[in-house]
């Protein structure tokens, strides 16, 4: 009931209604994020989760690893084509096969594969990227994807379809925004970039280039056919000859993972299996537009003394963690191993063996690494507040600009390098 009106000034009255309006989306997501945690539940008694980190390359990570974990399940089936393999068996033989730098390699190779496809076959998804604009031109959209595409938006088109403060405008004719030929390439100039969050054009783009089915299940979509099997919500070339892919999707929490059918597994010895790719791979991430490469002392050893500890070896390093006091245990720190020339933060002279105190006022004592990840992700142009430590000549602070780097400026080794197999599963690709 409350309105501006509700105050002389109309500034406490607006205040309160945006604070209501925030606690209503706040309660309604958190009910959302309930509902879909009780919906991947229910679809246990089908598949097994496979888990993907908790960042913007969710989607590609996840059809990556169902590609190579088909692939695995394939070479451990009987003569007769009888699974022969745990689900706990296929993450130990996938963990053995590749290593961090191939699973990311491979993961933003999939990405750009998507990006390569749109930009192919530009009539084909111009509708569709038309549906995901329009819908972040939405001033409640405050994902970051959203406000990234957002803010190309309004750097191409100006006053069109934005006012004086860069807010998308409260009336706009869309059939203008329909109109623009660029929209493919602008749309793929934000989706190239790493950790920038999937959305179902390059799902659907996926689909086309490994000539795979890809199946989507949700919550708002949750259908059950005759028998009380799970239907998916949303198919995407489902005349495919190739394997099917299959993707569990949390509106609510902007996060996908892959999903393994049942019946292609041997029945788990363990009771419970679980897995966390934060440990059981090295850390190391890489801010989007920083330059900058980042890990934790001590987490590799720290990976490859837990790969025999089965479930909930996460959660004990975690209590682990929260038991410290910061400054007391360097091995929680987190440490630069790499910087990227061109990078915000080679202009800024940061260097390699910089201890990464704090990112926005924020410690990282102790942090996962995918908060670091986010912490450092942002939209091309915008600044980010470090404070760092410089061995034996102490701790200084710095702005750093989010740079969008090609990615053969990561490393020295080819990005594709490592990934030759992993892409050749599909046996459809070809550069």
């Amino acid at each position: 009931g409350f309105t501006s009106k509700s105050s002389p000034d109309c500034v406490n009255g607006e205040f309160l209604m945006q604070t209501l309006k925030g606690i209503k989306q706040s309660v309604s997501e958190n009910a959302l994020v309930l509902e879909e945690m009780a919906y991947a539940q229910r679809i246990s008694d089908q598949f097994v989760i496979l888990p993907s980190p908790n960042d913007g390359d969710c989607l590609f990570h996840s059809i990556f690893m169902s590609i190579v974990a088909q692939q695995v399940l394939k070479q451990a089936r009987s003569a007769l084509g009888k699974p022969t393999m745990s689900y706990s068996e296929m993450i130990e033989r996938i963990g053995s096969l590749y290593s961090q730098e191939a699973i990311i390699n491979g993961t933003y190779e999939y990405r750009l594969l998507a990006v390569e496809m749109m930009r192919g076959d530009a009539d084909t998804f111009k509708p569709v990227i038309f549906d995901i604009l329009t819908f972040a031109l939405q001033p409640t959209q405050t994902d970051v994807t959203s406000q990234m595409l957002r803010e190309e938006m309004r750097k191409r088109y100006g006053s069109e379809f934005f006012n004086e403060d860069g807010e998308p405008l409260e009336r706009v004719d869309m059939s203008s925004l329909l109109a623009k030929n660029d929209l493919v390439d602008l749309y793929c100039s934000i989706m190239g970039t790493p950790a920038v969050f999937g959305e179902k054009a390059e799902i659907y783009a996926l689909s086309k280039a490994l000539k795979k089915k890809i199946y989507l299940y949700y919550y708002h979509g949750e259908r059950l056919d005759a028998k009380g099997s799970h239907l998916p919500a949303e198919a995407f070339n489902p005349k495919a000859s190739g394997k099917e892919i299959h993707l569990l999707h949390s509106v609510g929490g902007r996060h996908y993972c892959a999903l393994i059918r049942k019946d292609l597994l041997k029945k788990d010895t363990l009771k419970e299996v679980s897995l966390d790719w934060e440990l059981r791979l090295p850390n190391g991430c890489v801010g989007v537009g920083i330059g900058l490469k980042v890990a934790f002392y001590g987490d590799m050893a720290k990976a490859e003394a837990m790969k025999g500890g089965g479930a909930g070896a996460g959660g004990s390093l975690r209590k682990e963690i929260a038991g410290k006091q910061e400054g007391q245990d360097k091995r929680y720190k987190c440490q630069v191993v790499e910087v990227y020339k061109g990078g915000g933060a080679a202009q800024q002279h940061v260097a390699k063996n910089d201890l990464l105190m704090s990112i926005e006022g924020q410690s990282t004592f102790g942090m996962k690494m995918s908060e670091v990840q986010s912490l450092l992700s942002g939209p091309p142009g915008s600044m980010v507040q470090l404070e760092l430590e410089r061995p034996k000549k102490g701790k200084y602070s710095c702005k750093v600009e989010r740079i969008a780097l090609p990615p053969s400026t990561w490393g020295s080794k080819s990005l594709f390098s490592g990934v030759k197999d992993a892409l050749s599963l599909s046996g459809r690709y070809q550069r």
